[in-house]
């Protein structure tokens, strides 16, 4: 079997340069300009991040400094006009679209980190479209990004009711942005780049945003919000789950989990999630992946995974990539969703080349969805 140990992580260096520090990447600390700033042809700066400022001044964080007000300049304009018109078009429903272009934009200026983040999600769609201007966006990216976890951070420590509705405003976008991400990452990370650990800090971001509007969930019911996202009951998604069918290409997976997994716990907590998985793209794949229903089922899984299943995915064991790959034919699924493309690919490529031959049959069958989504998704273009 190819190699199937857990990927290093490198150590972190609190030397490295400021584009690398807000990326979460290595940076080789070469002056004046770091390889992979060069590669992305950005500037690199080697000054001390405000992140570090702020740790030796707490009141710091309530102090607006004058770049942190509500002033643009024309791209940023062009940026709050291209998620009106561009970011929320695969939104399922009319009614959903209107909430995100119309109340989350009024929302955001009552609330910096919800633009900052809106404008930064934006800006990643920007540069998916027109990677020729990656020079223009992924700067203000990377900004407003870390301008809005700088700002989200203490709201989210002392959470309050009457942030109840922005915060959830801001999960959404946080989430999309995670997964957007991957080309900057890709990019700046060139060969060092995991796919299988991206995913792992993504979905662990995930998780821990729908932990905070799931306590908020009362709160959020009586509003407008309550409209933006799926909130449906666990007895909804049970009655949904009666009705699918026994897949036969889990059955192989299952078994060998079973061989594969000596922990106990940690196999019956794949076990567990594999038969969410298996249920959930079936229930995606019968209601044509285009309700609020199949999106919310991609999301919330997050919330009654085990910590063992979370153990299990940290390893990156053989079974945890191969549950990995279900995953990735479950968001295969999901059509328009433009912070999910590529990554079906480029994980089951990662996984494959990873887990050899030995492991193929329990991969055939996610796999064969992948195959005929992508094929769908030619055809119509």
């Amino acid at each position: 079997m190819a190699g199937s140990g857990p990927r290093k992580g490198h150590r972190k260096s609190r030397k490295g340069c400021s584009a690398c520090k807000r990326r979460r990447v290595k940076c080789d600390e070469v002056k004046p300009s770091c390889s992979a700033c060069q590669r992305l042809d950005i500037a690199c700066d080697y000054a001390v991040s405000s992140a570090r400022l702020l740790e030796t001044s707490p009141a710091g964080i309530h102090r607006l400094s004058p770049t942190d007000r509500f002033d643009f300049d024309i791209l940023d304009l062009g940026l709050l006009h291209h998620f009106t018109q561009c970011c929320c078009v695969k939104v399922p429903s009319q009614h959903r679209r209107d909430l995100w272009t119309g109340q989350v934009v009024k929302l955001a200026f009552e609330h910096r980190y919800v633009l900052d983040q809106l404008l930064a999600t934006s800006a990643l769609h920007c540069m998916l479209i027109s990677p020729g201007k990656t020079h223009l966006y992924l700067p203000r990216a990377l900004l407003f990004r870390d301008r809005a976890l700088r700002t989200v951070q203490p709201i989210l420590q002392a959470m309050q009711s009457e942030h109840s509705v922005a915060i959830f405003a801001f999960a959404g976008l946080a989430m999309i942005y995670s997964f957007a991400e991957r080309t900057i990452r890709a990019d700046a990370e060139g060969p060092e780049y995991d796919p299988i650990l991206h995913l792992v800090e993504c979905l662990q971001i995930n998780r821990g945003i729908a932990t905070i509007v799931a306590s908020q969930q009362t709160a959020i019911e009586g509003t407008w919000a309550k409209d933006l996202i799926q909130m449906s009951s666990e007895n909804d998604f049970h009655r949904l789950r009666v009705l699918h069918q026994k897949a036969g290409g889990a059955e192989v997976l299952h078994q060998m989990i079973d061989e594969h997994e000596p922990s106990a716990p940690r196999r019956a907590a794949a076990h567990d999630v594999l038969s969410v998985f298996t249920s959930n793209i079936q229930i995606i794949a019968w209601r044509g992946g285009q309700d609020d229903i199949a999106s919310h089922l991609i999301h919330s899984w997050t919330t009654h995974a085990s910590s063992d299943f979370w153990l299990l995915l940290e390893s990156q064991s053989p079974v945890a990539l191969a549950l990995v790959a279900y995953f990735a034919a479950m968001i295969s699924l999901q059509p328009g969703f433009w912070w999910f493309e590529a990554w079906p690919a480029m994980l089951m490529t990662r996984i494959k080349s990873t887990l050899g031959e030995d492991w193929a049959p329990a991969l055939k069958w996610p796999q064969e969805l992948i195959d005929a989504h992508l094929g769908t998704l030619s055809c119509s273009e």
